[in-house]
């Protein structure tokens, strides 16, 4: 179990770094990917909205595993499917920005999904 709760925070942590930026200095987070600017940053502050829910969700989750284990799974599905969506995209249509950070975060939610998968059937 406490494996499951390490892969849990590491990727609750992720969620946070990843969508600070999205809310508070969303034209920064634009820069840094090479994205093109959305006309109004409030699309992206609600991206960064999501992520920092997610995050305290799942905080909250690790916080009383043994109660909720069965959200765990929801949390291994989460990463699976931005990899799927992200490797869609890059093999469909390329991407519009910077390659490199969509094939980290490609790599990086190939990870998570692989480690949480793993630690929920050990657990």
């Amino acid at each position: 179990m406490s494996a499951l709760k390490g892969v849990m925070t590491a990727q609750a942590v992720v969620l946070l770094v990843y969508g600070l930026p999205y809310l508070l200095i969303p034209k920064w987070a634009t820069t840094l990917t090479q994205q093109l600017p959305l006309p109004e940053n409030y699309l992206l502050r609600a991206v960064g909205i999501g992520f920092v829910i997610l995050a305290y969700l799942e905080f909250q989750i690790v916080r009383d595993l043994e109660r909720y284990r069965g959200l765990t799974l929801a949390f291994a599905l989460l990463p699976s499917l931005f990899f799927v969506t992200i490797v869609v995209q890059a093999f469909v249509r390329g991407f519009n920005g910077a390659p490199w950070f969509w094939w980290l975060n490609g790599i990086v939610t190939g990870a998570f999904a692989i480690a949480l998968f793993a630690t929920r059937r050990a657990a």
